[in-house]
């Protein structure tokens, strides 16, 4: 086994596998249609389930289909909304716990930001000096917008106070900007 060092100074090493041959073909096909090398694709694949997927389990995650999201959610009301952004703003709060030990500004960031991601929405985070932009593209409907809305005054509003948080929402999309002075 080599190592070797990463541009972000992780340490990398090298390993080899023995894979059924039906897996190696879907993960070379995955890479070449992402344009990305086999590598790269099993690298994400290992990071993904190491950094989300294995500790999503034991805090009660559960795949939904995107459109019985997209139903559930016509029918939300603002008891429900806020429901919902209790359970998922303690989900977040569990995960940052228990994947990096603490539960702190930056750690719950990266959870938000993980979660949004893994729940197959678009999210683009942009720094300009002190305030980061979310953009977050969900296509799940204007009451998931308000989800998101109430979930990032939520999660934000235990580290800052929230008139530094200004939305734009539209039916589909979410833009949070919000005055982070502690992690510019």
């Amino acid at each position: 086994m080599g190592i070797e060092q990463l541009s972000n100074h992780e340490e990398t090493k090298s390993i080899t596998f023995r894979l059924p041959k039906r897996i190696l073909e879907q993960v070379e096909l995955e890479a070449e249609q992402n344009n990305v090398s086999e590598n790269v694709l099993v690298r994400q694949i290992l990071t993904n389930y190491v950094d989300w997927f294995r500790l999503s389990k034991g805090i009660g995650m559960m795949p939904i289909t995107k459109e019985s999201l997209r139903k559930l959610s016509e029918h939300l009301d603002y008891t429900s909304i806020n429901s919902i952004v209790e359970d998922i703003s303690s989900m977040i709060k569990n995960f940052s716990t228990i994947r990096y030990g603490r539960y702190d500004l930056s750690t719950t960031l990266d959870s938000l930001s993980m979660y949004i991601q893994m729940s197959n929405s678009q999210l683009v985070h942009l720094k300009e000096g002190n305030t980061h932009r979310f953009l977050i593209s969900h296509n799940l409907g204007i009451a998931w917008s308000l989800v998101l809305e109430q979930l990032f005054k939520s999660i934000f509003g235990e580290f800052i106070d929230n008139s530094q948080i200004k939305f734009k929402t539209t039916d589909d999309s979410i833009i949070a900007s919000v005055a982070l002075t502690s992690l510019a």
